[in-house]
Formats: structure tokens, sequence, C-alpha cells
């Protein structure tokens, strides 16, 4: 697709309440079985939840070399203990729906401790994570 010019608009802005979730696997099986259990059955868990509006996950690759040069002194890879192994993003529809979606929630917490060895909840008051839609009129590949 040809690009004509700058765009010059500001993008159309839409609020809503997002919780992003940073994830380690747990590290006494396999790192694939989590992730593929996270990606499978958990995932289930959490898109029957009520009130959902989005639930988006971020797999990490488990290698990566990066991009900063050995230096002396400077810590420049990421320490196995400390590799985030993927990032799971929650948008509910208004501010009461984790109320309604509580049993569900319950389900999720059982289930994540036979995947995950820590988790990291990043959450912002409701109306606080912000969508821009930059390209209006694009549809997404299918």
């Amino acid at each position: 697709m040809k690009m004509s010019g700058n765009v010059t608009t500001t993008p159309e802005v839409s609020k809503h309440f997002t919780s992003s979730i940073l994830l380690w696997m747990r590290t006494d099986q396999p790192r694939q079985a989590g992730m593929d259990r996270w990606k499978g059955p958990h995932s289930g868990i959490i898109s029957a939840t009520p009130g959902l509006l989005e639930y988006r996950q971020i797999h990490l690759a488990e290698h990566n070399p990066g991009r900063w040069p050995n230096a002396s002194g400077i810590e420049t890879a990421i320490p196995e203990d400390r590799r985030i192994d993927g990032i799971a993003e929650v948008t509910f529809e208004n501010a009461l729906s984790p109320l309604v979606g509580r049993k569900q929630t319950a389900l999720a917490f059982e289930d994540e401790v036979n995947i995950f060895r820590r988790t990291l909840l990043h959450a912002g008051p409701p109306g606080s994570s912000r969508w821009y839609d930059v390209a209006p009129g694009e549809k997404p590949p299918t």
C-alpha cells in the first residue's frame, strides 16, 4: 500500500479500563508446557469472563540476545530469573465489569499457580488507558 503524504489529523481516542500483567513461567516444568497452557486452557477461562471487552496475550521469546553490546561493569543481558515470559492485557467493558466477573477471576487465580511463578499486575483507574485509532478505516488482516 502506498502512503500519500503526511496525515495531520488528530487520531480518535477512546478511554478504557485496562490492566497489564507481566508474567514469569514456572521453572519446575518445561517453559513451553506453561506457554501452551496459558495460550490454551487458561485463555479459555479468561475469555469467558463476563464484562470482558478484550483479552490479549503477548508471548515473548525464550532467548533474546538483545541489542546492547557487552560492556565491562554494565549488565547488558537479562538474567534468566528476571526475564519476562509474557504480558497479558485485559480490558473491561466498564468499571463494574471486574465485579460481575468475580467467579471467573477466581477460576483464573486457581489455574495461575499451575503456569506462573510470578505475576505483576499494572492497573490504573477506570478510563486511564487510551486506545488511539491512528489509521481510521483500516481493517486488520484476517
